[in-house]
């Protein structure tokens, strides 16, 4: 973690699992990468203003997320 007066920066590393039994491959779907996190103080706590993840790798059956989101990809907000 950074800080730098009233800005704060930290990295963590992250490894999700997604599992689902279907007919088109492996159930297993892996992904792994970084989040980028920012955060301010707000009365002596420091809280959450930004979040940015960087997928940097994959492994597995990726369709998986097509078919548990009715094969509509999401949209950034």
């Amino acid at each position: 973690m950074t800080v730098d007066g009233d800005r704060a920066e930290l990295t963590a590393v992250f490894q999700a699992v997604h599992i689902l039994a279907n007919p088109l491959g492996s159930p297993r779907w892996t992904l792994g990468g970084t989040y980028r996190i920012g955060l301010h103080p707000v009365g002596g706590e420091w809280k959450v203003d930004s979040m940015v993840m960087t997928a940097q790798w994959a492994d597995g059956n990726k369709d998986i997320m097509n078919l548990v989101s009715g094969g509509q990809r999401p949209t950034a907000a």
